[in-house]
This record gives structure tokens, C-alpha cells and sequence, in this order.
């Protein structure tokens, strides 16, 4: 949950919002957070303690390049080099996709260029194609059958997350090319 309630309030962030201040300190208990689950160098997220999972990781980098650290700082791309060992189809987890696109996606490079069209080309193949006569109306979402979150998210779950995913680079200009706090975030922090 804090992924997506850190994700939120970047944008109102970003939209001009006050979303953090000294009475509460929303960005700081975020960080204490993510330092209780990190591996000490942060190159690994875990759900309740510092034992890395794909998923989480992708979510504590997330978080973290949120949080201000830089694309090049050593314990992203360390957790970025441990997320390429998880690549698109070797795992079925949506909500595991959703979060490691962004996180290619802000760091970009090589990776990002590695990981976009196979991760494309994956959920394009999963797409329903809508064979079967019975169900004309589940042609172009995705099933959840499988999935690891599948059962508690259902299909509008797993076709938000594949849709999301799809355009991670039509709703998110990478972070640190916008030049709010480029020549600083760009520094390993």
C-alpha cells in the first residue's frame, strides 16, 4: 500500500499540492519504512522485513526514485541488475510488471529498452483474444487465472495493471528528466 499512496502523493506533489510537512512528515516515515524491509546497500525490498522479493523490490525502488534518489545511485542499480534476473514471463505477476516497468522506465537506458518490448510483447500475447463465443464481452482484457494477485484483484485488477503497464511511457515523463532537481537527483545520492 505505501507504493501506491507514495505514487499519489508525488503527483499532488508535483502538481503544486503540499502533501508533506513538519507537523507530518509524510516523506521521511515513508523513507524509515522503506529502510526497515531495504537490504542495507538498497538494492532489495521485502514485504515485512528486509528479505527481497522481485515484487517488492520493484516497489521499494519505486518508492525510493520517488523519494529523490538518483537513477545512477548505486543501490538502485544494484536493485535494478536484481529485477532483470525476474524478466517479463518468468514470473505471473501483474502487480510485479506494473512496478518494474516504471522503475525501467525512470532509470531508462539499456535496460528499459531491453526489458519494454519484451514486456509488451508479453502482455500483448496474454491479451484475450476473445475466442471463446460464450465470453465476446472479456476480448481485449487480460485473466487473472494464474496470476499471483489475481484472485483477490479479479480481471478489472489484472487489465488496469496490464493497461498501466503498456503506458507506463504515455502517463510518466522518467523523473529526472523534467528538470525539477535534475543536476541533484541525477548525483549518486
Amino acid at each position: 500500500m505505501v507504493g501506491w499512496h507514495l505514487m499519489a502523493l508525488k503527483s499532488g506533489q508535483m502538481a503544486g499540492l503540499d502533501v508533506d510537512d513538519a507537523k507530518n512528515p509524510t516523506f521521511a516515515k515513508a523513507t524509515n519504512l522503506l529502510d526497515s524491509v531495504g537490504a542495507s546497500d538498497g538494492s532489495g525490498y521485502g514485504y515485512m522485513g528486509p528479505n527481497p522479493t522481485p515484487t517488492m523490490t520493484a516497489v521499494g525502488l519505486l518508492c525510493r526514485l520517488y523519494l529523490g534518489t538518483g537513477p545512477r545511485n548505486t543501490g538502485i542499480l544494484s536493485g535494478v541488475n536484481y529485477l532483470k534476473r525476474t524478466p517479463p514471463g518468468s514470473v505471473n505477476s501483474m502487480y510485479y510488471y506494473y512496478y518494474a516497468a516504471q522503475v525501467f522506465h525512470h532509470v531508462g537506458g539499456p535496460d528499459w529498452e531491453a526489458w519494454n518490448p519484451r514486456m509488451r510483447d508479453l502482455l500483448i500475447a496474454k491479451q484475450d483474444k476473445g475466442s471463446d463465443v460464450n465470453k465476446p464481452h472479456l476480448k481485449g482484457s487480460w485473466s487473472p487465472a494464474g496470476d499471483a494477485h489475481g484472485g483477490a484483484g479479479g480481471r478489472l485488477m489484472t487489465t488496469s495493471l496490464a493497461l498501466l503497464t503498456l503506458e507506463v511511457y504515455y502517463r510518466h515523463l522518467p523523473l529526472y528528466q523534467r528538470g525539477l532537481n535534475s543536476d541533484k537527483a541525477m548525483k549518486d545520492r
